[in-house]
């Protein structure tokens, strides 16, 4: 419980802040889950990062109980990798369905299947993956899921302002949980690259820095809170 609460205070709490509005969002989403067919896939990536965050906490138990520490350990670095896919398929999945383009469509398939075995590569070729995770794969994969969902986003934007009809945006979910998740990846893919140099060069800013993370992750959930509380006026 004391490493927890340790983690806690190096991240100013923002971690735990974000747990919170994690469950917010989750109940939300269970509560309007039939209100927008578009965001049916939307509770599952709220409890992929949850349980990024109860494995993590797990494993603080388990260190400070001295009861395989190193099992839970990897096993929650584990899930904290995998969850990358998670949101990356996630994303690309909401707008395959939004995007028109079938060029962009067939490009989304193939980033997606590049991906996934970029990350399995990636995988295999950190030295020490049957032990733990090294933070520059992590942060490598991460900057390269961001930069592919951020042309993806983009893309949606300019064919969203471009072409007709134009719509009521405040009551629009796409619009929202577009716009925090552009937020999102405009401002912590800077960070994810230079992740590296600040765990290697000034490893006592890394962990309070990390909570730049939890911040925009918090924003990005509170977008789609907000998705889920518009008035629906057609259906998606």
């Amino acid at each position: 419980m004391q490493r927890l609460i340790a983690i806690w205070e190096k991240s100013s709490y923002t971690e735990h802040l974000l747990v919170l509005v994690l469950c917010l969002a989750l109940t939300i989403s269970i509560q309007k889950r039939n209100k927008y067919k578009i965001l049916n896939r939307i509770p599952v990536y709220i409890v992929s990062l949850l349980m990024v965050f109860i494995s993590g906490s797990v494993s603080c138990f388990a260190t400070d109980a001295k009861y395989h520490p190193g099992l839970f350990s990897e096993l929650a670095e584990y899930i904290d990798y995998s969850f990358t896919i998670v949101e990356m398929v996630t994303f690309s999945f909401f707008y395959y369905q939004l995007i028109g383009s079938l060029i962009v469509k067939k490009l989304i398939i193939i980033l997606n299947i590049v991906f996934c075995l970029f990350c399995i590569y990636m995988f295999f070729m950190d030295q020490g993956f049957y032990q733990s995770m090294s933070q520059v794969i992590q942060s490598e994969v991460y900057a390269v899921e961001a930069v592919i969902l951020l042309i993806v986003c983009l893309f949606f934007f300019i064919e969203m302002f471009t072409k007709p009809p134009y719509i009521d945006l405040k009551n629009e979910p796409i619009f929202w949980i577009s716009t925090g998740l552009l937020f999102f990846l405009t401002c912590t893919l800077p960070y994810s690259l230079l992740e590296s140099h600040i765990s290697r060069n000034i490893p006592s800013f890394y962990p309070p820095s990390y909570s730049i993370f939890y911040i925009f992750y918090i924003f990005l959930f509170l977008m789609i809170i907000r998705a889920y509380l518009c008035k629906p006026e057609k259906t998606i």
